[in-house]
């Protein structure tokens, strides 16, 4: 009996994994630990000889933790021919033959163990499959037991002779276990596995420490956290810094400003929409800047142009610059020609247009023949004439009347609208004691003439106030404004 392949359908680490066509020879799967070296040991036995049944309360060993059935398929090669046989965990296996092309044939268990020498699943793990710890179990037997074991597995025809076997077993355990020298395979593991504990020691005294450096990193963390809250306050008060730093200068513009305003004379008569006006005329300052700005760019540019023309000037058109000079000056006469030459195309195609509408006005019959037989005489055609202006006067009185008409209707909604302001107003101001009323304009008209007499000429060159409002310095009561004089 020899394996060929097997194909690993849902067992422990491998899903859906196939192994076909392996040499007659030795075949040798390696790898790192964890690979799946004992699973596919294991898959190997169990596919052949049955999965064991777990403990109780225990779980099934080698789960198929990547997905697929439990189980798989193990190929063979026999005398009697190629064998498939089929287990899943918890199941019965499947066995087929090939007896020929296209032809199979089932096997029960018994049948097979007959085809395969009558080699069973104890003689299979002790002789052909046994693992690392089983090989280990052999220092524990005597030589008779040894004898014993592969005696049976030569009776039952499963290999080559007991001597050989005996000899071959002697060779690979010289081969491998070497109890007084340390180049032994097995020896080498077990320095490995030696080194490993004492790893796994270091690593288990650093566990210990894990609780304390996590307490040391929670405080760490903590404290990152504060000096986090820290950096933002400072942060906050740098940019508040910043912001006053900028500030500054208008905040230094603004109280001299305000210093200027104290030191400047009271005015009774503000100019009336000085903001807007003095809004308009920054905007009319900035907008002759810009406009300066550009002219000294053209003037540039122009500059450069004619200090490029003066240097790419030949000499010999200097001889040609009075006529040249005389063309320029002629120049403008010419494109005025060639303007009103446009223009009066265009008149005289108003004119065309005119007179086509006017013989349309005129009736079907009305054309040249009928224009030529129209009195042209002068006193008919002043007689045309003042009736023209006439209508044209007439036209020109009906549009000024009506606009007029709407002057004087916008002026009455807005004095409607004025008067129910001034209305609303009155309602909203509270009765005023008409003799504290006579008090108040009589004081400020006292006031008023001083601060004429007190300014003298300076008051005369303003404007004479429309209107004078009285606030709180009336005795804090508000009082409706009253005309001057």
């Amino acid at each position: 009996m020899r394996v060929t392949g097997l194909f690993v359908d849902g067992f422990g680490i491998f899903c859906g994994r196939e192994i076909r066509d392996l040499s007659p020879g030795l075949t040798v799967l390696y790898g790192p630990n964890e690979a799946g070296k004992s699973t596919l040991l294991a898959f190997l036995r169990g596919v052949l000889f049955g999965f064991p049944r777990p403990a109780k309360n225990r779980r099934t060993l080698y789960p198929p933790l990547a997905g697929g059935r439990h189980g798989g398929r193990v190929f063979l090669e026999t005398r009697s021919g190629n064998i498939a046989m089929e287990r899943q965990v918890g199941h019965g296996a499947r066995i087929s033959l090939e007896v020929g092309p296209q032809e199979h044939s089932d096997l029960s268990e018994a049948e097979f163990l007959q085809l395969v020498g009558g080699v069973d699943g104890q003689t299979f793990r002790t002789v052909f499959a046994f693992s690392l710890d089983e090989l280990r179990d052999f220092e524990s037997l005597n030589g008779e037991q040894v004898r014993a074991r592969i005696f049976a597995a030569g009776v039952g025809g499963a290999g080559p002779s007991v001597r050989q076997v005996i000899q071959g077993m002697e060779r690979t355990c010289g081969r491998l276990l070497k109890p007084r020298s340390l180049e032994g395979e097995i020896n080498r593991i077990l320095n490995e596995i030696e080194t490993c504990e004492q790893m796994l020691q270091q690593a288990r005294s650093l566990a210990e420490s894990y609780p304390v450096l996590i307490e040391e990193q929670e405080s760490v963390r903590a404290q990152l956290q504060c000096l986090d809250e820290r950096e933002q306050e400072l942060r906050g008060a740098q940019v508040l810094n910043e912001r006053l730093l900028d500030l500054w200068p208008v905040w230094v513009d603004i109280e001299s400003s305000r210093r200027e305003l104290d030191s400047l004379d009271q005015v009774d008569v503000f100019v009336p929409e000085a903001v807007r006006r003095l809004t308009e005329a920054k905007e009319g300052m900035e907008s002759a800047r810009r406009s300066l700005v550009k002219l000294e760019e053209q003037r540039a540019r122009r500059s450069k142009e004619i200090a490029e023309l003066q240097a790419g000037l030949r000499d010999e058109l200097w001889e040609l610059a009075s006529e040249v000079e005389a063309q320029v000056v002629q120049l403008p006469l010419h494109r005025g020609k060639v303007q009103e030459m446009e223009t009066v195309r265009g008149r005289i195609a108003v004119l065309e247009d005119r007179l086509r509408q006017s013989l349309k006005d005129l009736g079907p019959t009305a054309g040249k023949e009928s224009l030529a037989k129209v009195d042209t005489s002068l006193p008919r055609f002043e007689e045309i004439r003042s009736w023209r202006l006439k209508l044209g006067e007439a036209l020109g009185q009906t549009k000024q009347a009506a606009e007029q008409l709407e002057l004087a209707t916008a002026q009455r909604v807005r004095a409607e609208a004025e008067v129910e302001r001034e209305r609303a107003a009155l309602e909203e101001l509270p009765r005023v004691d008409p003799d504290e009323l006579a008090h108040a304009v009589t004081a400020c008209r006292q006031d008023r003439h001083r601060r004429s007499q007190r300014h003298g000429s300076r008051a005369g060159a303003q404007a004479p106030a429309k209107r004078t409002r009285f606030g709180t310095s009336c005795r804090g009561k508000p009082v409706k404004p009253i005309p001057p004089g």
